[in-house]
């Protein structure tokens, strides 16, 4: 049987620390590869964090870009194919296990009613004035849970789908 191996990164991406963002995703890419992932997915906006473009303007990418264009050539190189509230009283677990409910029913859902796989990784940890809970999840065309990340840690899921 044929399969494809997922690396799924939940990582912190600081707002605005696109040299430390990109450095994380080397580390990242360099560990799939050495576990033989076909495909790594990573969170939304891992590169710069979620900036607000009129605060940090500098943080603001273009496609045409060179950072986007120090993302690509990390792949070239290795050959590879929030939470809200006070800080300082944050519970990470419920908000974890919040996000972890919504992705399980929400997405199981939306994966049985297309007939379709869905993978989901997602940021993680504390940025300079926001949390994120992390989870990775792979749903499949059931709407069952195939694999999922085990607390809100930065880090990769690897996952083996099979393609028949």
């Amino acid at each position: 049987m044929k399969t494809i191996k997922l690396g799924l990164v939940q990582m912190l991406c600081e707002k605005g620390a696109i040299d430390e963002n990109l450095a994380s995703t080397y580390t990242y890419l360099e560990a799939g590869m050495r576990q033989g992932v076909d495909i790594m997915c990573f969170p939304e906006m891992s590169i710069t964090g979620y900036i607000n473009p009129f605060r940090s303007p500098e943080a603001v990418l273009h496609l045409d870009g060179p950072e986007v264009a120090r993302f690509v050539n990390l792949t070239n190189d290795i050959h590879a194919p929030g939470l809200y509230g006070s800080q300082a009283t944050r519970n990470w677990l419920s908000g974890y296990q919040w996000w972890q409910n919504n992705c399980l029913q929400k997405l199981g859902r939306y994966a049985l009613e297309n007939s379709i796989s869905i993978a989901v990784a997602t940021q993680a940890g504390r940025t300079i004035d926001e949390d994120f809970p992390g989870g990775g999840y792979v749903f499949g065309p059931d709407g069952a849970c195939l694999a999922s990340t085990s607390d809100w840690s930065e880090g990769i899921l690897y996952v083996e789908l099979p393609l028949d």
